[in-house]
């Protein structure tokens, strides 16, 4: 049975009032609204927020006229102005810190782009919605008269439009001539893919099938890669030593004495002893004890003929047969004296008679 106010929720202000909210001075006492200052207007259906200049726009305020870029952010009170079918229609207005002027900017939901309405100007090619940026500029119809009375106005959008014009047209020259290099013949084109699809699905089999087969002779159970060329020249960068090497290394541990250690050279030069003439000495001496190795390994017997790394081979057993048949010292025995040689002797029976002689 559950007890008295057990699984119950107990606020703390309940235990502490000056957590609660309706306390003079308390933790949880609210003092206006929470989003302070940027509210403060929120009797006229303003609100300020941060607004970030969405193209390139000129300052009709400033003398000469100032180009504020695309992205910079202004501190802007955004209210409704009206709506277009049952989009509102948004207003944001904000103040040029350089010459204290005010631009307003409104959204244009019939267009989805954003207008400029009092205060400055939309920079002449900057594009803002998606339609502009796919098939360039829409001009108004304020637009088009500003441009008509204004010359440099004019110039701009034509000396931009033609570069615009002349860099889409090399475009559409170059993929032009490309589709119909490639699609003259549509036949030829299509068997021309198969072929070499053909021809690469083929090495792909045969690449997979030698994967494969790798990794089941070495019991690899991991995916391997495709053989490159820097695999290749990694691996001809190994070394494992000299076989030649180890050859001689046996020849001259058999060159040396068993027992004795043989003669050695002193480094220290004698008193009364030049340099120069210690040198030829030592270089004398060495000589002759090299001389005396290498005497003594030509003439070894028992080192001719041996290998540090093979084996000795085991002769085939029909080469033995033929080899045994062929010495003139072994005798060749029947069939019935194998056996007699393999059976134990029987011992004799003896007869005796009254004489005690044998029978």
């Amino acid at each position: 049975m559950q007890g008295f106010n057990m699984g119950r929720y107990i606020p703390p202000a309940s235990e502490d009032p000056s957590l609660s909210s309706s306390a003079v001075g308390g933790f949880n006492s609210q003092k206006g609204h929470p989003l302070g200052s940027r509210f403060s207007k929120a009797k006229d259906g303003i609100i300020k927020i941060r607004f970030e200049m969405p193209f390139d726009t000129w300052c009709e305020t400033c003398k000469p006229e100032f180009l504020i870029k695309q992205g910079v952010r202004f501190n802007a009170e955004k209210k409704k102005v009206g709506n277009y079918l049952s989009t509102p229609i948004w207003e944001f207005s904000f103040r040029h810190p350089p010459c204290s002027g005010s631009i307003v900017i409104r959204t244009d939901p019939e267009n989805t782009a954003y207008v400029v309405s009092s205060g400055g100007r939309k920079k002449a090619g900057a594009s803002t919605t998606a339609l502009e940026r796919d098939y360039g500029e829409i001009l108004t119809e304020e637009e088009r008269e500003r441009r008509r009375n204004d010359a440099f106005a004019r110039l701009e959008g034509q000396v931009e439009e033609k570069i615009q014009v002349k860099a889409d047209s090399a475009k559409l020259k170059e993929l032009y001539q490309a589709q119909s290099r490639n699609w003259n013949d549509p036949y030829a084109a299509n068997q021309r893919l198969r072929r070499d699809f053909r021809v690469g699905r083929k090495q792909r089999e045969a690449a997979a099938k030698e994967k494969e087969e790798v990794a089941e002779r070495y019991g690899l159970g991991i995916e391997l890669l495709d053989y490159t060329q820097e695999d290749a020249d990694r691996a001809a960068l190994v070394d494992f030593g000299d076989k030649n090497l180890a050859e001689n290394n046996v020849e001259k541990s058999l060159a040396k004495p068993l027992f004795s250690k043989g003669a050695q050279v002193s480094d220290e030069r004698p008193s009364g002893v030049t340099k120069s003439e210690w040198d030829k000495q030592k270089a004398a001496k060495s000589f002759q004890h090299n001389v005396v190795l290498n005497t003594k390994a030509k003439m070894n017997p028992f080192g001719t003929g041996i290998s540090a790394w093979s084996a000795p081979r085991k002769r085939p057993r029909a080469a033995m047969d033929s080899n045994v048949s062929s010495m003139p010292h072994v005798i060749k025995r029947t069939a019935s004296e194998e056996q007699e040689s393999v059976l134990p002797k029987q011992a004799k029976l003896v007869t005796y008679d009254d004489s005690g002689d044998e029978a």
